[in-house]
């Protein structure tokens, strides 16, 4: 994550962090449906209340089933989202500052180099700089 910029870093921990969180709660209710929460149980209970307590507890069996599937497909959405966003999401400026040997300075986007010097463009302006020029050069995360 190191070559992506502040904002668009935020983001994709947000995304993993929430993903994270789905896959836990998808897994807890997947739990709960297949075993249901341990309790006490009443034994001395009539056959009628027997079979409402059983379609209640079937009934939330499959209410957390779908709501397992939901959060885990929820959850892969996510996290694909967060890791396409590290793959294709923004860079860091990539600015040049240039201080050149009369001790002025040109901050912009390096648009080429060679032999002869380097090519800037400094505000949707292309500057060709020769190298006898350039005192240094360093990159910048934004030009101001």
């Amino acid at each position: 994550m190191q070559g992506l910029s502040g904002g668009t870093r935020g983001a994709v921990g947000l995304l993993l962090l929430g993903g994270l969180l789905l896959a836990a709660g998808g897994a807890f209710f997947a739990m709960r449906a297949a075993f249901g929460l341990p309790r006490r149980r009443v034994a001395d209970a009539s056959l009628e209340e027997l079979l409402t307590r059983e379609r209640l507890t079937v009934r939330r069996a499959a209410r957390d089933l779908q709501r397992a599937v939901a959060a885990g497909f929820l959850a892969l959405a996510v996290v694909t989202a967060g890791i396409g966003l590290t793959w294709y999401g923004p860079g860091p400026g990539t600015g040049v500052r240039v201080v050149l040997t009369d001790g002025s300075a040109l901050c912009g986007t390096l648009v080429g180099m060679d032999a002869k010097g380097l090519r800037l463009r400094v505000e949707d302006v292309e500057r060709r700089v020769p190298s006898g020029r350039i005192g240094s050069a360093k990159s910048v995360p934004s030009c101001p």
